[in-house]
């Protein structure tokens, strides 16, 4: 049967609940199965009255007042420089090929050192890398020809 702006389809009407919602726990069986068995039922109306102190907005904005700044800052202000940050995929995967070709050319202490790149890397943000006076050297070199702004 097609059904059109016309012709609707019949209206089936939905129930509206007991306001319980069953408990579930996993039970393992004789078989070593899993399975779901209901153990009980949880009232909704007791789950939804139980944070309505804390969600009203007048006592957030009470708490604040009274010096509780946390109360508005649920998550941390994050801000960083992402422009170099792949796009898609395929970039993601050259920037990763990239990361591995430029550690391969790394000399072979080093490599056998730390076995992959993001050892190496975890190595130099914590300050366990120590630099050789070539490393050292190197970078300065790097460091002294990049153009002034």
């Amino acid at each position: 049967m097609f059904y059109s702006r016309t012709k609707k389809p019949p209206v089936q009407e939905t129930p509206t609940g007991d306001g319980f919602e069953k408990t579930y726990k996993e039970f393992v069986d004789k078989d070593g199965k899993i399975t779901l068995e209901c153990v009980g039922k949880t009232s909704m109306y007791e789950m939804i009255q139980e944070s309505l102190e804390e969600t009203q907005i007048y006592n957030i904005l009470e708490k604040y007042e009274l010096g509780d700044t946390t109360v508005l800052n649920r998550i941390a202000g994050f801000y960083d420089d992402i422009t170099a940050v792949p796009t898609d995929l395929l970039s993601a995967q050259n920037m990763i090929l990239d990361m591995r070709n430029n550690f391969d050319n790394l000399p072979i202490e080093l490599r056998k050192k730390y076995g992959n790149p993001s050892d190496l890397i975890k190595a130099i943000e914590t300050g366990d890398f120590e630099f050789s006076e070539k490393v050292k050297d190197k970078v300065k070199e790097i460091v002294d020809n990049e153009p002034k702004q």
